[in-house]
Parts: C-alpha cells; structure tokens; sequence
C-alpha cells in the first residue's frame, strides 16, 4: 500500500484532513486540498519532542489551524483540539500519533469527532505497519 493509499483510505473513512510525514518531519502524504500538507518539518519535530511542555503553554500550529493539546498521556499519540473557530470552519479534533516510522496526523471532518475516534481510525494502519505486512 503505499503513502498515498493510506490518506485515501483515512478521507473515505471520514477523516477531514490527513498527512504523513517522517520522524525528520519531511512530508512523505497529504490531502492535496488539505491544509496539514503545510505543517512545517520544526512542527513534527517538536511534537515528537520529549518535552512539549512550551505547546502544552502556547499550542501548536499545523496547517492553517491552531491546536492546544488536550491528551498527551501516551508517548506514542496527542490528541489536540483546534482553537479558532468560524461558521464556516468549526473546531474539531486532531490526532498525532507515531506508527512505525512515520508521523501520522489526522483531523476529524466534523466538530462531533472525538480524538478516541480518530485513534480507532487509526488502528488498522498500526496493524498494517507494525506486523510488516
């Protein structure tokens, strides 16, 4: 399957956004007409930072979207919530979170999607990339 794939898979499940990047923070996938497609390489970089302690303070920007960190009890995801919020672009919930090799950040495409929601989205990607397969 290839990175490609795997966005597709996640919008045709409900996913609003959806992009992949390395731990280096490169992009490897993205919805094209997406905005997490911007979300700079120093971004993932610092999300995957032992200490998030200043984005736990200040937030994080990805995309064209301002998130604060509501979940960051396991090492291996954050689940965020966006900030801003207008008619025409409700909040909604974001998930971050390290499979294998890669970064994967999910947005839910209404504001009704939980961050558990999009962890259990995720799983069959987890599945798919840890067993090699």
């Amino acid at each position: 399957m290839s990175w490609d794939q795997y966005i597709q898979r996640f919008l045709t499940e409900g996913a609003g956004d959806a992009a992949i990047f390395g731990h280096d923070g490169a992009l490897w996938a993205s919805n094209s007409s997406g905005h997490l497609q911007s979300t700079s390489a120093a971004t993932i970089k610092a999300l995957r930072s032992n200490d998030i302690s200043g984005l736990l303070q200040n937030g994080v920007n990805m995309g064209q979207r301002k998130y604060t960190i509501i979940n960051s009890a396991d090492p291996k995801y954050l689940g965020l919530k966006s900030k801003s919020s207008t008619p025409d672009e409700p909040k909604c919930s974001a998930l971050v979170r390290e499979i294998a090799n890669t970064i994967l950040v999910l947005e839910g495409k209404t504001p009704e999607v939980s961050v558990q929601e999009l962890i259990t989205k995720s799983e069959w990607m987890v599945n798919h990339l840890e067993s090699g397969k």
